[in-house]
Protein backbone atom coordinates (compact mmCIF):
# COMPACT_ATOMS: atom_id res chain seq x y z
CA UNK A 1 0.00 0.00 0.00
CA UNK A 2 1.14 3.69 -0.90
CA UNK A 3 0.49 6.24 1.78
CA UNK A 4 0.75 9.86 1.07
CA UNK A 5 3.10 12.26 3.18
CA UNK A 6 1.51 15.06 5.07
CA UNK A 7 2.10 18.43 4.27
CA UNK A 8 1.94 21.55 6.77
CA UNK A 9 -0.48 21.45 9.05
CA UNK A 10 -2.13 18.71 7.49
CA UNK A 11 -1.96 16.41 10.47
CA UNK A 12 -4.59 19.07 12.50
CA UNK A 13 -7.61 18.07 10.53
CA UNK A 14 -7.56 14.44 12.36
CA UNK A 15 -8.66 13.62 15.83
CA UNK A 16 -6.66 11.25 17.69
CA UNK A 17 -6.12 9.06 21.25
CA UNK A 18 -3.96 9.94 23.17
CA UNK A 19 -2.13 8.23 25.59
CA UNK A 20 -1.21 9.67 28.84
CA UNK A 21 2.74 9.74 29.40
CA UNK A 22 2.20 8.20 33.12
CA UNK A 23 0.36 5.58 31.91
CA UNK A 24 3.68 4.36 29.97
CA UNK A 25 6.48 5.40 31.91
CA UNK A 26 5.02 5.31 35.30
CA UNK A 27 6.31 2.26 37.30
CA UNK A 28 2.88 2.39 39.64
CA UNK A 29 1.04 1.29 35.83
CA UNK A 30 3.66 -0.90 34.70
CA UNK A 31 1.48 -3.85 35.48
CA UNK A 32 -1.06 -3.02 33.17
CA UNK A 33 -0.96 -4.35 29.70
CA UNK A 34 -0.68 -1.97 26.56
CA UNK A 35 -3.97 -2.61 25.40
CA UNK A 36 -5.63 -2.27 29.21
CA UNK A 37 -3.80 1.36 28.64
CA UNK A 38 -4.72 2.02 24.88
CA UNK A 39 -8.42 1.15 26.58
CA UNK A 40 -8.64 3.14 29.25
CA UNK A 41 -7.35 5.88 26.95
CA UNK A 42 -10.25 5.61 24.64
CA UNK A 43 -12.79 5.50 27.70
CA UNK A 44 -11.07 8.80 28.40
CA UNK A 45 -11.68 9.78 24.89
CA UNK A 46 -15.76 8.96 25.32
CA UNK A 47 -15.30 11.18 28.59
CA UNK A 48 -15.63 14.37 26.67
CA UNK A 49 -18.78 13.11 24.83
CA UNK A 50 -20.67 12.26 28.00
CA UNK A 51 -19.76 15.61 29.27
CA UNK A 52 -21.03 17.43 26.68
CA UNK A 53 -24.10 15.09 26.77
CA UNK A 54 -24.35 16.26 30.56
CA UNK A 55 -23.95 12.25 31.52
CA UNK A 56 -23.95 12.80 35.36
CA UNK A 57 -25.04 11.15 38.08
CA UNK A 58 -26.89 12.16 41.22
CA UNK A 59 -23.44 12.60 42.74
CA UNK A 60 -22.37 14.96 39.54
CA UNK A 61 -19.83 12.20 38.58
CA UNK A 62 -19.44 12.07 34.63
CA UNK A 63 -19.87 7.78 33.33
CA UNK A 64 -19.77 6.40 29.95
CA UNK A 65 -21.50 3.89 28.68
CA UNK A 66 -19.37 1.17 26.43
CA UNK A 67 -20.76 -2.14 25.94
CA UNK A 68 -18.24 -4.91 25.14
CA UNK A 69 -19.70 -5.12 21.65
CA UNK A 70 -18.94 -1.86 21.06
CA UNK A 71 -15.25 -2.40 22.35
CA UNK A 72 -14.82 -5.39 20.08
CA UNK A 73 -15.95 -3.39 16.65
CA UNK A 74 -14.12 -0.17 17.68
CA UNK A 75 -10.66 -1.81 19.13
CA UNK A 76 -10.88 -5.21 17.16
CA UNK A 77 -10.65 -7.50 20.87
CA UNK A 78 -12.33 -10.92 21.35
CA UNK A 79 -14.87 -10.71 23.44
CA UNK A 80 -12.67 -12.39 26.11
CA UNK A 81 -9.89 -9.97 25.78
CA UNK A 82 -12.13 -6.98 25.89
CA UNK A 83 -13.14 -8.38 29.26
CA UNK A 84 -10.03 -8.86 30.56
CA UNK A 85 -8.32 -5.69 29.77
CA UNK A 86 -11.41 -3.71 31.28
CA UNK A 87 -11.11 -6.09 34.61
CA UNK A 88 -7.13 -4.88 34.26
CA UNK A 89 -8.43 -1.55 34.97
CA UNK A 90 -11.00 -1.82 37.43
CA UNK A 91 -8.64 -4.18 39.83
CA UNK A 92 -6.09 -1.34 39.50
CA UNK A 93 -8.79 1.08 40.19
CA UNK A 94 -8.75 2.91 37.12
CA UNK A 95 -12.65 2.47 36.23
CA UNK A 96 -15.35 1.19 38.38
CA UNK A 97 -18.43 -0.54 37.22
CA UNK A 98 -22.12 0.04 38.18
CA UNK A 99 -25.14 -2.28 37.00
CA UNK A 100 -28.31 -0.76 36.83
CA UNK A 101 -30.86 -3.56 36.19
CA UNK A 102 -33.80 -3.69 33.56
CA UNK A 103 -31.10 -5.33 31.06
CA UNK A 104 -30.06 -1.72 30.91
CA UNK A 105 -26.14 -1.62 30.00
CA UNK A 106 -23.71 -1.16 32.80
CA UNK A 107 -22.58 1.90 33.49
CA UNK A 108 -18.74 3.06 33.51
CA UNK A 109 -17.07 5.74 35.67
CA UNK A 110 -13.58 6.43 34.56
CA UNK A 111 -11.34 7.48 37.13
CA UNK A 112 -8.33 9.86 37.05
CA UNK A 113 -5.09 8.64 36.87
CA UNK A 114 -3.56 12.08 38.09
CA UNK A 115 -4.44 10.74 41.78
CA UNK A 116 -1.42 9.08 41.95
CA UNK A 117 0.75 11.77 40.33
CA UNK A 118 -1.30 14.13 42.66
CA UNK A 119 -0.36 12.05 45.96
CA UNK A 120 3.02 11.93 45.07
CA UNK A 121 3.19 15.70 44.72
CA UNK A 122 1.18 16.32 47.85
CA UNK A 123 3.96 14.13 49.75
CA UNK A 124 6.86 16.34 48.48
CA UNK A 125 5.44 19.27 48.79
CA UNK A 126 4.23 18.89 52.22
CA UNK A 127 7.68 17.46 54.04
CA UNK A 128 9.18 20.87 51.84
CA UNK A 129 6.85 23.10 53.06
CA UNK A 130 7.22 21.26 56.91
CA UNK A 131 11.13 21.73 56.15
CA UNK A 132 11.25 25.27 55.11
CA UNK A 133 9.18 26.51 57.56
CA UNK A 134 11.66 24.84 60.54
CA UNK A 135 14.43 26.59 58.73
CA UNK A 136 13.02 30.29 58.38
CA UNK A 137 11.88 29.59 62.20
CA UNK A 138 15.52 28.91 63.01
CA UNK A 139 16.88 31.68 61.18
CA UNK A 140 14.77 34.16 62.54
CA UNK A 141 13.89 33.04 65.90
CA UNK A 142 15.64 33.11 69.43
CA UNK A 143 18.25 30.84 70.60
CA UNK A 144 15.37 29.55 72.52
CA UNK A 145 13.07 28.26 69.28
CA UNK A 146 16.63 27.31 67.43
CA UNK A 147 17.34 25.17 70.46
CA UNK A 148 13.13 24.00 69.98
CA UNK A 149 13.40 22.35 66.65
CA UNK A 150 17.18 21.25 67.40
CA UNK A 151 15.92 18.99 69.96
CA UNK A 152 12.86 17.90 67.71
CA UNK A 153 15.25 17.42 65.25
CA UNK A 154 17.24 14.89 67.29
CA UNK A 155 13.71 12.62 67.20
CA UNK A 156 12.24 13.91 63.84
CA UNK A 157 14.47 15.76 61.76
CA UNK A 158 11.47 16.70 59.26
CA UNK A 159 8.59 16.92 62.06
CA UNK A 160 6.35 16.15 59.12
CA UNK A 161 3.06 14.61 61.35
CA UNK A 162 1.47 10.92 60.58
CA UNK A 163 -1.27 12.67 59.20
CA UNK A 164 0.51 15.62 57.39
CA UNK A 165 -0.24 14.59 53.78
CA UNK A 166 -3.29 16.38 52.32
CA UNK A 167 -5.92 13.80 51.12
CA UNK A 168 -6.14 13.79 47.50
CA UNK A 169 -9.91 14.83 46.62
CA UNK A 170 -12.09 11.87 45.49
CA UNK A 171 -12.47 14.06 42.02
CA UNK A 172 -9.86 14.76 40.50
CA UNK A 173 -10.11 17.15 37.06
CA UNK A 174 -9.17 15.02 34.01
CA UNK A 175 -6.75 17.54 32.34
CA UNK A 176 -3.41 18.96 32.45
CA UNK A 177 -1.86 22.07 31.61
CA UNK A 178 -1.53 20.55 28.04
CA UNK A 179 -5.05 19.54 28.22
CA UNK A 180 -6.21 23.15 29.52
CA UNK A 181 -4.79 24.71 26.51
CA UNK A 182 -6.89 22.37 24.40
CA UNK A 183 -9.93 23.17 26.12
CA UNK A 184 -11.43 25.99 27.81
CA UNK A 185 -11.16 25.63 31.68
CA UNK A 186 -14.83 27.45 32.29
CA UNK A 187 -16.39 25.40 29.40
CA UNK A 188 -15.10 22.45 31.56
CA UNK A 189 -16.66 23.83 34.72
CA UNK A 190 -20.06 24.98 32.66
CA UNK A 191 -20.53 20.84 31.77
CA UNK A 192 -20.74 19.79 35.45
CA UNK A 193 -23.04 22.04 36.59
CA UNK A 194 -27.01 20.13 36.05
CA UNK A 195 -29.79 22.43 35.95
CA UNK A 196 -33.52 21.73 36.96
CA UNK A 197 -34.29 21.16 33.18
CA UNK A 198 -31.41 19.21 32.58
CA UNK A 199 -32.44 16.44 35.54
CA UNK A 200 -35.84 16.63 34.07
CA UNK A 201 -34.14 15.38 30.31
CA UNK A 202 -32.49 13.03 32.45
CA UNK A 203 -35.12 11.45 33.88
CA UNK A 204 -37.18 11.49 30.69
CA UNK A 205 -34.71 9.31 29.46
CA UNK A 206 -34.23 7.13 32.00
CA UNK A 207 -38.05 6.33 31.87
CA UNK A 208 -38.01 5.91 27.69
CA UNK A 209 -35.39 3.66 28.43
CA UNK A 210 -37.03 1.70 30.60
CA UNK A 211 -39.95 1.67 28.47
CA UNK A 212 -38.15 0.83 25.37
CA UNK A 213 -36.76 -2.46 27.59
CA UNK A 214 -39.70 -3.57 28.79
CA UNK A 215 -40.95 -3.38 25.36
CA UNK A 216 -38.31 -5.45 23.63
CA UNK A 217 -38.27 -7.67 26.18
CA UNK A 218 -41.97 -8.91 25.69
CA UNK A 219 -41.75 -9.05 21.99
CA UNK A 220 -38.74 -11.15 21.67
CA UNK A 221 -39.72 -13.43 24.95
CA UNK A 222 -36.56 -12.46 26.62
CA UNK A 223 -37.03 -14.68 29.74
CA UNK A 224 -38.18 -17.55 27.65
CA UNK A 225 -35.30 -17.18 25.11
CA UNK A 226 -32.39 -17.31 27.99
CA UNK A 227 -33.79 -20.19 29.42
CA UNK A 228 -33.91 -22.59 25.98
CA UNK A 229 -30.64 -21.30 25.15
CA UNK A 230 -29.01 -21.64 28.26
CA UNK A 231 -25.77 -22.11 26.74
CA UNK A 232 -25.99 -19.09 24.60
CA UNK A 233 -26.95 -16.88 27.33
CA UNK A 234 -24.22 -14.41 26.73
CA UNK A 235 -25.34 -14.29 23.47
CA UNK A 236 -28.87 -13.69 23.70
CA UNK A 237 -28.13 -11.13 25.91
CA UNK A 238 -26.24 -9.25 23.50
CA UNK A 239 -28.47 -9.39 20.82
CA UNK A 240 -31.42 -7.88 23.27
CA UNK A 241 -28.82 -4.87 24.52
CA UNK A 242 -28.33 -3.99 20.52
CA UNK A 243 -31.72 -3.89 19.80
CA UNK A 244 -32.19 -1.41 22.80
CA UNK A 245 -29.55 0.78 21.52
CA UNK A 246 -30.65 1.01 17.97
CA UNK A 247 -34.51 1.70 19.08
CA UNK A 248 -32.79 4.68 21.13
CA UNK A 249 -30.69 5.96 18.68
CA UNK A 250 -30.66 9.69 17.94
CA UNK A 251 -29.02 9.52 14.67
CA UNK A 252 -31.28 9.87 11.46
CA UNK A 253 -29.54 7.44 9.47
CA UNK A 254 -28.31 4.23 10.40
CA UNK A 255 -26.26 1.95 9.07
CA UNK A 256 -27.11 -1.61 7.72
CA UNK A 257 -24.63 -4.03 5.74
CA UNK A 258 -22.98 -0.79 4.13
CA UNK A 259 -26.51 0.91 3.16
CA UNK A 260 -28.02 3.72 5.61
CA UNK A 261 -31.87 3.82 6.08
CA UNK A 262 -33.46 6.25 7.73
CA UNK A 263 -33.81 5.48 11.43
CA UNK A 264 -37.19 5.31 11.88
CA UNK A 265 -37.54 2.44 9.32
CA UNK A 266 -34.74 0.53 11.32
CA UNK A 267 -36.50 1.06 14.51
CA UNK A 268 -39.81 -0.19 13.20
CA UNK A 269 -37.92 -3.24 12.17
CA UNK A 270 -36.31 -3.73 15.52
CA UNK A 271 -39.73 -3.46 17.11
CA UNK A 272 -41.76 -6.25 15.48
CA UNK A 273 -39.04 -8.43 16.17
CA UNK A 274 -40.42 -11.64 18.42
CA UNK A 275 -39.15 -15.01 19.58
CA UNK A 276 -39.12 -16.87 15.96
CA UNK A 277 -36.80 -13.98 15.27
CA UNK A 278 -34.33 -14.23 17.42
CA UNK A 279 -34.61 -18.17 17.28
CA UNK A 280 -33.92 -17.67 13.76
CA UNK A 281 -30.71 -15.15 13.91
CA UNK A 282 -29.29 -17.91 16.98
CA UNK A 283 -29.15 -20.74 14.45
CA UNK A 284 -27.61 -18.61 11.63
CA UNK A 285 -24.93 -17.34 13.65
CA UNK A 286 -24.74 -21.37 15.18
CA UNK A 287 -24.62 -22.03 11.27
CA UNK A 288 -21.79 -19.32 10.30
CA UNK A 289 -18.45 -20.64 9.39
CA UNK A 290 -16.81 -17.84 7.89
CA UNK A 291 -15.08 -15.23 10.03
CA UNK A 292 -17.07 -11.92 11.03
CA UNK A 293 -14.61 -8.96 10.91
CA UNK A 294 -17.58 -6.65 12.90
CA UNK A 295 -19.89 -8.93 15.10
CA UNK A 296 -22.10 -5.90 16.06
CA UNK A 297 -22.96 -5.52 12.36
CA UNK A 298 -23.06 -8.60 11.46
CA UNK A 299 -26.04 -8.99 14.25
CA UNK A 300 -27.54 -5.89 13.37
CA UNK A 301 -28.02 -7.39 9.64
CA UNK A 302 -29.37 -10.56 10.48
CA UNK A 303 -31.44 -8.39 13.43
CA UNK A 304 -32.76 -6.00 10.26
CA UNK A 305 -33.49 -8.87 7.51
CA UNK A 306 -34.92 -11.64 9.96
CA UNK A 307 -38.95 -10.53 9.12
CA UNK A 308 -37.97 -10.29 5.69
CA UNK A 309 -35.62 -13.65 4.64
CA UNK A 310 -36.90 -16.02 7.79
CA UNK A 311 -40.01 -17.31 5.72
CA UNK A 312 -37.59 -18.14 2.95
CA UNK A 313 -34.92 -19.72 5.02
CA UNK A 314 -37.38 -21.86 6.63
CA UNK A 315 -39.03 -23.06 3.29
CA UNK A 316 -35.49 -23.60 2.01
CA UNK A 317 -34.30 -26.46 4.31
CA UNK A 318 -37.97 -27.73 4.62
CA UNK A 319 -37.46 -28.76 0.71
CA UNK A 320 -34.15 -30.07 1.14
CA UNK A 321 -34.85 -31.97 4.56
CA UNK A 322 -37.93 -33.05 2.76
CA UNK A 323 -38.34 -32.86 -1.43
CA UNK A 324 -41.25 -34.64 -1.35
CA UNK A 325 -43.34 -31.52 0.52
CA UNK A 326 -41.16 -29.21 -1.90
CA UNK A 327 -43.46 -27.61 -4.92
Amino acid sequence: MNFEYYYGTQADQFSFIRIPRILLLDEAFSALSLSAKVLYSVLLDRMGLSMKNKWLDEENKVYIIYQITEIQSDLGFSKKKAMDYLTELEKIGLIEKKKRGFGLPNIIYVKSFMAHQSSQRSNEMGTSQEKDAVHRSIERGTPEVMNKHLRGAETDTSEVPNNGLQEVPKTVPLYNKTYMNYNNQSNMKSNHIKSDSDRIRCDQKEQTINAYAELVKKNIDFDVLLHTYSREQDLVEEIYQLILETVQTEKDMIRIAGEYYPAGFVKGKLLKLNYSHIEYVLECMDKNTTKVRNIKQYLLAALFNAPSTIGSYYKAAVNHDMPQYAN
